[in-house]
């Protein structure tokens, strides 16, 4: 790890659901966390009850040997995560959603909606009203082919490894439906799934002491990513937010929406333009 991980905070308990997830990763890669409340226009928590709270952070995560100091800024709360996530360099930005479906209803309002689209550096999204968890057994790691989906591998992988959690390497190709009886798509969909098999054992020869498992199935990709997640408590999902091959598109706006709306579970995303 080369740059902070900036947690954003709004004093709440809520908020502070994202540290269990962050404290292994930080203690692996002994890096440090920067703990950020954006103060925005008209808020009366004064600057000093605000510090006080992150220095309080901070020391409980000092006795895990974790590194961090607190940041209190004033403005427009997801213009000033981005721009200090930007500043900083930060290897992820972890927050904590506030809503049971749908981003409108996220903490600080429209803000984490602002921010999955404005900022460039992994995220890692914690459901606010879910049961906070202190362990990871299973990051579900959807690839749809292109290599622009598989930007999510390297910080999946570091989690993995942080938490010990075995990694779920999953493609979904399209659904049979009126075209189930075409067999130029049925041997479509066959050499794909022994292409994504192939890609797959490639993935794990190169994560060595990683505990993989694959899934290759049909049907709707956010229906089927968010069923092997539930299947495991304890879960997350890991994606890249714009890939693109033959059949399959996913953007911004289709599965990971789909996903990030539905999913009850922690959810890490990562932009790739590819």
């Amino acid at each position: 790890m080369i740059g902070p991980v900036l947690v954003a905070l709004d004093g709440s308990k809520n908020a502070e659901k994202v540290l269990p997830l962050v404290e292994p990763l930080l203690r692996k890669s002994k890096g440090k966390a920067l703990l950020l409340q954006v103060l925005p226009p008209g808020e009366v928590v004064p600057d000093a009850a605000a510090q006080a709270y992150l220095k309080e952070i901070a020391a409980r995560l000092a006795k895990s040997r974790i590194r961090a100091e607190g940041m209190v800024v004033h403005g427009d709360p997801a213009v000033v995560i981005v721009e200090i996530a930007d500043k900083v360099e930060a290897d992820l930005v972890a927050f904590t959603s506030h809503g049971q479906g749908g981003l409108s209803q996220w903490v600080f309002g429209s803000v984490a909606q602002k921010v999955l689209r404005g900022c460039d550096r992994p995220l890692l999204i914690v459901r606010a009203l879910e049961p906070a968890s202190a362990t990871l057994k299973r990051i579900v790691v959807p690839l749809d082919g292109g290599r622009g989906s598989e930007a999510i591998l390297p910080h999946a992988l570091a989690i993995a490894r942080a938490c010990g959690a075995t990694v779920d390497l999953i493609h979904v190709t399209t659904e049979h439906g009126v075209e189930a009886d075409d067999s130029k798509l049925r041997g479509w969909i066959g050499k794909e799934r022994k292409r994504m098999d192939a890609r797959f054992a490639e993935i794990e020869k190169g994560a060595k002491g990683l505990k993989f498992t694959r899934l290759c199935e049909d049907g709707d990709a956010a229906t089927r990513i968010l069923a092997r997640a539930e299947k495991e408590p304890e879960s997350m999902i890991a994606m890249a937010n714009h890939a693109r091959t033959g059949f399959s598109r996913w953007i911004y706006g289709s599965v990971t929406e789909k996903v990030l709306q539905a999913a009850k579970c922690p959810v890490l995303i990562a932009r790739t333009s590819t």
